[in-house]
């Protein structure tokens, strides 16, 4: 050939005989990132409500459609007075920063920051989750449908867990998300600098789990336990997605044990 190519990512080979953990995920499935092998899957293209887990290509639509240095307003919307969604504490008529927002938005999973992204694009709303489903379609995704922003369930509103393990592999190239998502808490400012909010990440095993450096919750009473989380170790990577779970936490933790455990990488060079 004129022209090198580049070696191989490590190949992830399953050695171990480790029964698999039991899970009561509806779809789960745990892949290796730098070689997007699929090293275990339980229902894997079966479309489930995604919850939070939304606001991962939520996050994706804002970054690559906003400059920035954005600033945004605050929207009155149901945020403010449900009692449900999880919250930054935006007001109507707040300025904060794209940033910021985003922060919000992966944090704590807040809805109003959601709302004020969507709201505050041009064409609005309903541009703005067109635009989301142009991701989906641009990326392959499939088993993926979106009509909000937030997660909140609808029968239109779905995804799968191998849709949702190619979307984050997708968004942890980003710098900023992955350095969002591996944030345990912060204070953000409106513009002003005078308004404070409080952001502490939802995901439990952040900080707590050997290796664990994001990535997203969701839950909704019909969509159940939801989580999406990376872990690395000794130079690895593997992304687990949990949908539909009585236990996110504790299963997520058990999947990438067991990967960890049970499978090694081989290195595979090609001749020049």
């Amino acid at each position: 050939l004129p022209f090198s190519m580049p070696s191989p990512a490590p190949y992830p080979a399953l050695t171990g005989s480790d029964p698999i953990p039991f899970l009561t995920a509806q779809g789960a499935i745990l892949i290796d990132v730098d070689s997007q092998v699929v090293i275990y899957a339980k229902n894997s293209h079966t479309k489930l409500l995604p919850a939070s887990t939304t606001k991962i290509m939520t996050a994706i639509t804002a970054m690559e459609n906003y400059p920035p240095d954005a600033i945004l307003t605050a929207w009155e919307s149901f945020s403010e007075a449900s009692t449900d969604a999880a919250l930054v504490g935006l007001k109507s008529g707040d300025r904060v920063s794209l940033k910021g927002l985003l922060y919000g938005l992966l944090l704590n999973s807040g809805a109003d920051a959601a709302e004020t992204l969507s709201q505050n694009f041009p064409g609005g709303k309903k541009a703005f989750i067109s635009e989301m489903n142009k991701k989906a379609q641009n990326l392959h995704l499939s088993d993926t449908h979106f009509v909000n922003e937030s997660g909140l369930d609808d029968n239109d509103q779905y995804t799968s867990v191998i849709d949702l393990a190619r979307l984050t592999t997708y968004a942890l190239k980003k710098p900023l998300f992955a350095e969002i998502v591996g944030t345990k808490e912060l204070f953000i400012t409106d513009i002003s600098g005078k308004k404070k909010y409080y952001l502490k990440n939802i995901n439990k095993l952040l900080g707590e789990v050997w290796g664990v450096n994001g990535v997203k919750t969701g839950y909704t009473e019909r969509a159940g336990e939801c989580l999406v989380a990376q872990a690395e170790r000794n130079g690895h990577r593997l992304l687990s997605v949990i949908l539909n779970s009585q236990d996110r936490f504790g299963e997520t933790q058990a999947l990438l044990e067991w990967g960890f455990g049970n499978v090694t990488w081989e290195n595979y060079f090609l001749f020049r």
